[in-house]
């Protein structure tokens, strides 16, 4: 206690080991880790300060291990590691911290608590991937009992200039909560290289699970919270988790997100890729290219939500709030929700809510409510979607210069049922309504101060109706454009009781020619009331 000793080769540990109030300082490459515990148990640092030789040549290739490196290949389950209030400076490894299990034994109630990381080499770092704490499990004993249980990460403050990744719980990890950390500028001396394609820059990233299907409950990690952290400028993502399942992630504020899609991995502030039965809500989202970012599970009846968040986007062009997708070549009945978030963006081509999918992709259904969306170009966008259930669009609000589309379901294969929207197109030159979907139900939509630009709504080619749609002080000639759903004799077969363009009677300008449209029998379509 309370001495400072200088490491010149990797000291191996034994178990039930506690070392209080002291400093290791590195000397030189061969003491790379400063301390190995290969398949020992409750071991812990308290108030510890860990100096790195601060050599920057280290290859990322090389995998280095700077400051600690536990491991357990064994079959018995380790309990009592801790690394709590304890000091990072100036390592030029791979891993500051590193756990790794290879055996079928697993580890339990580690705790990474209320420690300091300076990270920040100066200008001759050389760009690899570095990680201060990482948590990785391999092998088939992953799914099983080779786990990290338990696991706390809490209350760390991490300076990350020459780190890029922070916080890596990997793979197999169950009932792990990672709380109230702030992470400052992860990877800001690593530029990404493309060729290389390792230098992608998050706050934290894991779940991983690289043993199992999403749909196996025992082979993805599981149970998780991320709550309370705070991420400055982390370019690829504040916080991405894949391939797991009942995850809460909530109350974090993530700030300067700005990388574009990289490859095929999405980028965004929060990214769920893959998650079951997960929920994002709550969190802060500010001057992020893109908000939150959600893959859709590949089984399962489940629901994946994404709610009450504020998403303030950044002012690149094509900055979006919310982006959905499903897993390609899937037929799933699962639920995505996007409810309740408030959305405002500022980027000449951004979309508050958008789908990504593909002719190969297919969601179980999408529920997409009350969201209050102000965006320059389009508020939400499901087009080319295809649902094996359907799409909700309910109680939305549309403002901002929209011109694009307020809303648009363009070529959607399955039904999508559109109520109780509200769109303000005062400034507004695109469309409001955008719709071709193999059947689409509008009802009770309001659309306010219209004056220029193109119509309210515009369908074509759809099976359905119109009704109880308001307009407020909109010109006429921009409430309804022609065509099956228009003033015209719907262009397409209809079904009996099919009813179109029932135009609420209080309407400001001229007239309405038509009340609509009734498909009453045979190939006939007669006026409406």
């Amino acid at each position: 206690m309370g001495l400072s000793y200088k490491i010149t080769t990797t000291i191996t540990g034994v178990d039930n080991v506690e070392i209080v109030n002291a400093q290791f300082v590195q000397s030189g490459q061969s003491a790379y880790p400063l301390f190995s515990f290969a398949s020992k148990t409750n071991w812990q640092f308290r108030r510890v300060r860990f100096t790195g030789d601060g050599d920057p040549t280290l290859n990322y290739a090389s995998g280095w291990n700077s400051a600690l490196l536990f491991t357990n290949t064994g079959s018995t389950d380790f309990f009592g590691i801790a690394v709590e209030e304890c000091i990072f400076e100036n390592f030029a490894g791979n891993y500051i911290v590193n756990a790794s299990i290879t055996g079928t034994g697993g580890i339990k109630n580690a705790r990474f608590r209320r420690n300091r990381v300076l990270s920040d080499l100066g200008a001759n770092y050389v760009d690899q991937t570095r990680i201060w704490l990482s948590l990785f499990a391999s092998g088939a004993s992953a799914a099983t009992t080779g786990r990290y249980f338990d696991t706390d990460i809490c209350e760390n403050y991490i300076d990350a200039n020459s780190l890029t990744i922070p916080i890596a719980p990997w793979t197999g990890h169950t009932r792990i909560s990672i709380k109230n950390n702030f992470i400052l500028n992860p990877g800001a001396r690593s530029l990404f290289n493309s060729a290389v394609g390792t230098h992608n820059c998050y706050g934290m990233i894991g779940g991983y699970d690289t043993v199992g299907a999403i749909g196996n409950t025992t082979t993805c990690g599981q149970d998780g919270e991320i709550s309370g952290n705070t991420i400055v400028n982390a370019p690829s993502a504040g916080i991405y988790f894949a391939t797991a399942m009942n995850y809460n992630i909530h109350d974090n504020t993530i700030s300067g997100q700005s990388r574009t899609d990289e490859a095929t991995l999405p980028r965004a502030g929060i990214v769920g890729n893959d998650l079951r039965k997960s929920k994002i809500h709550h969190n802060r989202l500010i001057n992020c290219w893109g908000g939150v970012a959600v893959v859709t599970n590949t089984g399962g009846s489940d629901v994946t939500e994404i709610a009450d968040n504020e998403i303030y986007g950044n002012s690149a062009s094509d900055s979006f709030g919310v982006r959905i997708g499903a897993p390609v070549g899937t037929a799933t009945t699962n639920v995505l929700a996007v409810r309740r978030n408030t959305i405002r963006l500022t980027g000449s081509a951004s979309i508050g809510l958008k789908s990504v999918s593909t002719s190969t992709v297919k969601y179980g259904s999408l529920v997409i409510e009350e969201n209050d969306i102000l965006s320059p170009y389009k508020g939400v966008d499901i087009s080319s979607s295809f649902l094996v259930g359907n799409a909700v669009i309910k109680g939305n609000k549309y403002a901002g210069v929209l011109s694009s589309i307020a809303l648009s379901i363009n070529a959607v294969s399955g039904a999508v049922i559109v109520q109780n929207e509200t769109f303000d197109l005062s400034s507004a030159t695109g469309f409001g309504v955008n719709a071709d979907a193999s059947v689409i139900e509008m009802s009770s939509l309001q659309f306010h101060g219209k004056t220029s630009g193109s119509a309210c709504v515009t369908a074509s080619g759809t099976q359905g109706c119109i009704q109880g749609v308001q307009f407020r002080g909109v010109t006429a000639t921009l409430r309804v454009l022609a065509g099956s759903l228009g003033y015209s004799v719907p262009a397409y077969t209809g079904t009996p009781g099919d009813y179109v363009q029932n135009l609420n009677p209080d309407l400001t300008g001229t007239s309405v020619t038509y009340g609509g449209w009734y498909f009453k029998t045979g190939t006939s379509w007669i006026t409406g009331p």
